[in-house]
């Protein structure tokens, strides 16, 4: 096993969440003799699709794993039936999107890709079991894995074969679990999906391996038989009905309009929702089962606007483990408050029996803030709020009351939104009570520290020799075939910095890794072509891209591999609770940054996780904006480290929950809900981390592209948080009825992403016509230089 396996790997076995293990089914006793059942056990999805995919040559399916590991399947006959149903599904795929397409403009990506999102890689060829294949496969232990498959462009559908079961699929869990003795069920999903057959076929045990990258086969085969330990916690509460969901009656498609997403749910999303309206999940926020048990004792005390936490973890069960200390913080009687909200949290090292260990969490008190429209500030409100320390949000145990004597106001905000809301906002249903038998610690001051806002020192000498025509080509990125990066980047700077002698700047997708092409051609002038430039969708889906595509890759030259690593998806990492671990992928990142020449790391996506039909649940680390901040930031710091030229680009700012229209929809949402859940987590990665590019994202911010939203950008980012990297629109953000050029740039927005010829005339037209803003084109042009410059100066 090479680095890359042994690292993805690692964060699988981390990630993986077991959901329930009754009568200690788990680990498994006999590897002898198991039925394996379920298209995914040998054709798993390792990763969602679109941009968030990574391109490998192989990665570890379930049924390798288990074998890797000495399992004796007898079931392989009923998985080359699969392999056998696999190529006609393959065929009837394609011959839906060379349906969907026909009349579509070709030249338009966007459309071309929001038909291919509606029909993912996933192919039903699992069949209907009888009692001739449990003849054939006389087991005690029989493996059942349901495998979904989602990605950009499309939401999924609430409907059998996405999140409900199929028919088949119901019929073969309860066939199994009336022939099998032990039934383990494998979730092989980026996504939540119906779970209710857990109860209603009585299944023992239940894992999630979500899409755990490359190496997820091996993992699993690891954590089923004991040789490590289960330690994965949710961070997306599952639902027990979708009905469930305050959303659910608006979300995206579902009330019949995709163009106006109105957050009426406010500030309660994920747990906030069903803790404070008294509705059980399925599973809850911050749940993951272990093989062992742990004994948790804690302290608390307040030192220097800090909650200091001293939890002392004891392993009290048979097996080696770690566990994840969670702490929320419960406001007491306020009407307008989440019933509690994580403050922090920390993982153990792996404990052996009996051994012990003391976390030491040091939490602001300004995680205890709300924010106050009418003054346009975080206060930490007067009076009590209980905090708890557990291992889930259901199972905690309340330690202290802390009295906030006076309201404490903290930093103020730019104002986003000058428009009040058209809508009424959920109000919530269950507070937090008294609890008089805890001690309380009263705060009667708080040391504010006043935060100098470092002002941005652009240096605009480098831009004074510069024509206006070339200016605005300067801020209009491409993709280009052959590159002198690696073939695959999806975007550079344009070769007009050539011109000036300012360098280029290479950009990857991938947030589970760099998304790089497998194979590519080398030429002697040092630049690199994939061996195919476009996407196989649109090869498949066109016989137009089909011939142009034979027509870009053609070569004389000899083919070269490109080896990356696909790690699990950003919610499996997420799932870990392991910061440190976080930060080594960044770390593993950067060096093959470095090896392949990349500058910018399009990753991490931070969208709040608001409804798990989302086709891009898999990309984006939580529901909990604490959880999503750190992540990110623990993330860009790996990246960063040893004072490397490597940067990773914060994304989609802000407000991209939903997939369907992303180009069109507007998301209309209130200041507090803005500040306390979609921006909080950016605005956490932003101050901790060290990423120096931001990616705007496609929809409107309560009827304004974010992309063009001033008071956002040159605002909310610049001003307040400082934030003094480059800022980049989404890809194909400007067009036709879409985002308008002249309008991005003059937001502070630096770089469109995309475009071409006609994008960089309509701005020198813009120009001349006093509609764009010189000043503004001129500090975007020398803040990419600069960027450029100090990125490539920084190189080690």
């Amino acid at each position: 096993m090479n680095n890359n396996d042994n690292l993805a790997k690692i964060v699988a076995i981390e990630g993986m969440v077991l959901l329930k293990n009754e009568d200690n089914l788990l680990p498994i006793k006999d590897k002898t003799n198991i039925a394996l059942f379920g298209s995914g056990a040998r054709f798993t999805i390792k990763g969602g699709t679109g941009s968030g995919e990574v391109n490998v040559f192989h990665s570890v399916s379930i049924e390798e794993g288990l074998k890797n590991h000495g399992f004796i399947i007898n079931s392989e006959y009923y998985l080359d039936e699969c392999a056998n149903k696999l190529n006609n599904e393959i065929k009837k795929r394609k011959k839906l999107m060379r349906k969907s397409t026909r009349g579509v403009n070709p030249f338009n990506y966007e459309v071309m890709f929001s038909i291919f999102a509606k029909f993912p890689e996933h192919y039903a060829i699992d069949r209907e079991l009888t009692i001739e294949d449990y003849n054939k496969t006389i087991s005690d232990t029989c493996i059942y894995v349901i495998s979904r498959q989602a990605g950009e462009g499309f939401d999924r559908k609430n409907t059998k074969g996405d999140y409900y079961l199929t028919d088949i699929e119901e019929h073969n869990l309860k066939f199994v679990t009336e022939h099998y003795k032990n039934v383990i069920v494998i979730i092989n999903a980026g996504a939540p999906i119906d779970t209710n057959f857990i109860d209603k076929y009585n299944i023992k045990s239940v894992v999630l391996y979500g899409q755990a990258g490359q190496s997820g086969g091996d993992a699993l085969a690891e954590l089923l038989l004991g040789e490590s330990n289960f330690s994965g916690k949710l961070t997306l509460s599952w639902p027990k009905h979708l009905e469930d969901l305050n959303n659910f009656k608006y979300y995206s498609y579902l009330d019949g309009n995709d163009s106006i997403e109105e957050y009426k749910d406010g500030i309660y999303v994920g747990y906030r929702y069903y803790d404070s309206f008294g509705i059980k999940p399925m599973f809850p926020f911050g749940y993951g089962l272990s093989y062992t048990k742990f004994n948790i004792n804690n302290d608390l005390y307040i030192e220097n606007n800090e909650i200091i936490i001293k939890s002392n973890v004891k392993n009290i069960g048979n097996y080696k483990g770690k566990e994840v200390i969670q702490v929320y913080s419960r406001p007491i009687n306020f009407d307008n408050k989440e019933f509690q909200s994580l403050i922090g949290f920390k993982k153990t090292k792996l404990l052996d029996i009996n051994e012990e260990e003391e976390l030491i969490l040091n939490i602001n008190l300004e995680n205890l803030a709300s924010y106050h429209e009418d003054i346009h500030s975080f206060v930490i409100d007067k009076g009590y709020y209980e905090i708890c320390i557990g291992n889930s949000s259901d199972n905690l145990t309340p330690i202290k009351n802390l009295y906030i004597k006076e309201d404490i106001i903290l930093d103020k905000h730019t104002i986003i939104n000058d428009k009040p809301i058209e809508f009424d906002e959920i109000k919530p249903l269950i507070h937090e009570k008294f609890n008089d038998s805890l001690d309380i610690i009263e705060i009667n001051s708080f040391n504010k520290i006043n935060k100098e806002i470092e002002k941005e020192d652009i240096n605009l000498d480098i831009v004074n020799n510069i024509n206006d025509l070339d200016l605005c080509k300067m801020v209009v990125g491409r993709i280009a075939f052959k590159t002198y990066s690696s073939a695959g980047v999806v975007g550079e700077y344009p070769t007009t910095y050539n011109k000036y002698n300012i360098p280029i700047i290479y950009m990857a997708d991938g947030p589970a890794g760099l998304r790089l092409a497998k194979e590519y051609y080398h030429y002697r002038n040092g630049m690199n072509k994939g061996v195919s430039v476009l996407p196989k969708e649109f090869i498949e889906s066109k016989l137009f891209y089909a011939i142009v595509n034979k027509i870009m890759s053609f070569s004389l030259k000899k083919r070269r591999k490109l080896y990356t690593t696909a790690f699990p998806s950003a919610l499996m990492q997420a799932q870990s609770f392991d910061l440190p671990l976080i930060y080594k992928i960044g770390e593993h990142v950067k060096n093959e940054m470095i090896k392949y020449n990349i500058d910018i790391w399009l990753a991490p996506g931070m969208n709040i996780i608001k409804n798990p039909l989302c086709g891009r649940t898999f990309e984006y680390y939580s529901e909990d904006p604490l959880i999503s901040g750190l992540m990110a930031s623990s993330l860009s710091n790996g990246v960063s480290s040893n004072n490397s030229n490597k940067t990773v680009c914060f994304k989609h700012f802000c407000c991209n929950n939903q997939e369907n229209n992303r180009m069109k929809t507007t998301s209309n949402v209130s200041e507090r809900a803005l500040h306390e859940i979609y921006l909080r987590g950016f605005k956490i990665a932003i101050l901790n981390g060290s990423s120096k590019a931001i990616m705007t994202s496609y929809n409107k911010l309560n009827g304004i592209y974010t992309n063009s939203n001033k008071n956002l950008l040159d605002g909310y980012l610049r001003n307040d948080l400082a934030f003094k990297g480059i800022i980049m629109t989404d890809w194909n953000d400007v067009a036709p009825d879409q985002a308008i050029g002249y309008e991005v740039i003059n937001a502070g927005n630096d770089i469109i992403m995309i475009g071409g010829k006609n994008i960089y005339n309509d701005l020198y037209d813009a120009l001349n016509n006093n509609k764009l803003d010189k000043d503004a084109l001129k500090t975007s042009v020398a803040r990419l230089a600069n960027f450029a410059i100090n990125l490539k100066n920084d190189k080690k």
